[in-house]
């Protein structure tokens, strides 16, 4: 695929436990001339699992 200025694309992270239930982390970038803008500003940090 060949990124161009404008377009958002959406990195998603899954992590399923079958019988315990699941985890979907999702980041949408913006593709600018500079390079990519994550969009939301919540951080993905885990301080514990």
């Amino acid at each position: 695929m060949i990124f161009e200025e404008n377009m958002v694309e959406i990195a998603a992270v899954v992590f399923n436990r079958p019988g315990l239930g699941g985890l979907r982390l999702e980041s949408p970038t913006l593709v600018t001339s500079k390079g990519a803008d994550v969009l939301p500003k919540t951080p993905f940090e885990v301080d514990y699992v």
